[in-house]
């Protein structure tokens, strides 16, 4: 049992791993301090006996932070493999409630780097005699994307009045 313990204790203190994991989990890592903080200073500034720290504060900031917006457009003008590895960073900051991301996109588009990154999960070939279960790619992005919406297709009148009123407040 002490060598079991001994052993585990070692090695979830040590480094021996982390040279192993990569800019993902270093940036997991990061942003997990940074919720914490985030969390931390909000405590803070309910303390009476951080009055004066919460009054400099807000001279720097109108109302505390609470959330990160991260408005991400035209990914769809990116090449397929960028496009999958910001939704990966998507995915991880998602993973913190510090963070709200907004992303302007096709789904076609999306869709269609997903299917070319990841072709052994979501595509169905004839020739293929593995047992891997395919999924779809629209179901993988839900599971990134909470709440999508889509904006309705606008009208050739909807096109017109919109450049006549750009036109006249220039």
């Amino acid at each position: 049992t002490e060598a079991l313990q001994s052993f585990i204790a070692r090695k979830s203190t040590g480094d021996g791993y982390e040279k192993y994991l990569g800019l993902i989990s270093v940036i997991r890592d990061d942003f997990e301090v940074l919720s914490q903080l985030f969390v931390m200073n909000n405590r803070e500034q309910l303390d009476d006996t951080k009055l004066v720290d919460y009054m400099n504060f807000k001279t720097h900031f109108e109302r505390p932070l609470e959330r990160i917006v991260l408005y991400i457009d035209d990914l769809d003008r990116c090449s397929e493999e960028k496009v999958v590895e910001v939704l990966e960073a998507v995915n991880l900051l998602m993973a913190f409630p510090l963070f709200v991301v907004v992303v302007g996109v096709d789904p076609r588009w999306v869709t269609n780097a997903l299917k070319k990154k990841h072709k052994l999960h979501f595509e169905h070939s004839h020739h293929d005699n593995t047992q891997t279960v395919r999924i779809n790619a629209t179901d993988y992005l839900e599971k990134i994307f909470q709440v999508p919406f889509q904006l309705k297709k606008a009208s050739d009148e909807e096109v017109k009045n919109m450049l006549k009123k750009l036109v006249a407040s220039m």
